[in-house]
C-alpha cells in the first residue's frame, strides 16, 4: 500500500525517470516493480550490492549503492532513507519533480532549506503516510489491485523470511537491523 501510494504521486510515469532509495526493503521492492510496470526508467539505490541482480529482475534498469552514484535528473524520487540521503536527492530532482517521503530508515534528521532547491524550479517534497490516508473503499480497491497484480505474476511479493509467530521479537529485530530483504510472514500456530 505504501509503495502504490508513493508511486501514484508521479502521475503518468511512462518514459519518466524514477529514483528509489531503500530499494532493497519491502516497500522499495514493491515500488521498483510498480514504477517499472508503469513504464518508468527506474534507478534503485541499495547499499546491499549483492541484491543488484534481484532489483534488476524486479524492473530496475540501474542499481547504485548510494545516491552519490546516481546520475541525471529524476521526475519522481521515492525517499525511504531520509537524513543525508534526502539532502542528496534534492540535487537530483528534475524541475517540477516530486520527492515522496515514505520512510526514514536512517533515523537522521535532514538538513533541507530553500537553497537546496536551487536549479530545481518548482520541485516539491511530499510526505506519504499510508496509514493516515485513504478511506476504507480506497484501501480495499488498492489491496484488490495489488493482489490482482501478484496473482497475474506482474508483481512479486517480496518475502524475506517466514517464521512462527512465537519468533516475533527476532523477526522484528532483523527487520529493524535491515537484515531481511522484503517482508516477514509470521505464521500463527
Amino acid at each position: 500500500m505504501t509503495a502504490l501510494g508513493a508511486v501514484r504521486y508521479g502521475d503518468f510515469l511512462l518514459g519518466k525517470h524514477v529514483l528509489i532509495t531503500g530499494a532493497n526493503g519491502g516497500v522499495g521492492r514493491f515500488a521498483v516493480q510498480l514504477a517499472a510496470l508503469s513504464g518508468a526508467e527506474v534507478t534503485a539505490v541499495s547499499s546491499k550490492t549483492r541484491q543488484a541482480t534481484d532489483l534488476r529482475r524486479l524492473g530496475a534498469s540501474t542499481v547504485v549503492s548510494s545516491v552519490h552514484e546516481a546520475t541525471g535528473h529524476f521526475e519522481l524520487i521515492l525517499e525511504g532513507v531520509g537524513g543525508t540521503s534526502l539532502g542528496e536527492t534534492l540535487k537530483l530532482i528534475a524541475p517540477e519533480g516530486t520527492i515522496v517521503l515514505y520512510g526514514a530508515s536512517s533515523q537522521e534528521n535532514p538538513s533541507v532549506g530553500l537553497f537546496s532547491f536551487g536549479g530545481h524550479a518548482n520541485a516539491r517534497i511530499q510526505s506519504h503516510f499510508v496509514y493516515g490516508t485513504g478511506e476504507p473503499a480506497h484501501v480495499s480497491r488498492d489491496l484488490a489491485l495489488l493482489v490482482g497484480l501478484v496473482a497475474a505474476g506482474k508483481v512479486q511479493a517480496p518475502v524475506g523470511r517466514e517464521a512462527s509467530w512465537h519468533d516475533l521479537a527476532q523477526g522484528v529485530s532483523a527487520l529493524s537491523a535491515r537484515q531481511i530483504a522484503g517482508k516477514v510472514i509470521f505464521n500463527v500456530d
